[in-house]
């Protein structure tokens, strides 16, 4: 699977694995509204050609492999593009991309959650882009 493209598809079935035995078809986009707690944010249904087309662009950017992989992540955990476990899939899927370009991993330091959290109830908002990238960068990112 490592070697496998970091794209939709992957996703999907990433989404899939995160979400066995909670929702039956859990690698499918949601096709209901939904409300993220801590937020007033409402993201819109997701479709399917756009995520696709997204993933691409974001994948294409001329930017380093760890901002790109960042981009990816905060891309997917703010469309809340399944029913259930967005982050869980997010990070999994930034990481496959990272690993992939050899790159290291992104993990949220257990005693940092929170602030994780607010910082990214703020981007989804729309109240702040970079400190959480800044924050992504500087504390979840790890190489090897």
């Amino acid at each position: 699977m490592i070697a496998a493209k970091s794209d939709y598809h992957l996703l999907c079935h990433i989404a899939r694995l995160v979400n066995e035995g909670f929702y039956e078809y859990g690698e499918r986009l949601r096709r209901v509204p939904v409300t993220i707690g801590g937020t007033s944010y409402i993201p819109p249904i997701p479709v399917e050609n756009d995520v696709k087309d997204h993933i691409v662009s974001l994948s294409q950017l001329e930017k380093s492999p760890v901002e790109v992989a960042i981009d990816l992540c905060l891309y997917c955990m703010k469309a809340q593009l399944f029913n259930d476990g967005n982050k869980r899939a997010s990070v999994i899927f930034a990481n496959h991309y990272l690993i992939g370009k050899g790159e290291g991993l992104l993990v949220i330091p257990e005693s940092r959650v929170g602030e994780f959290k607010a910082l990214l109830i703020a981007w989804y908002e729309g109240k702040d882009n970079l400190l959480i990238r800044d924050f992504m960068m500087e504390v979840c990112w790890r190489e090897f």
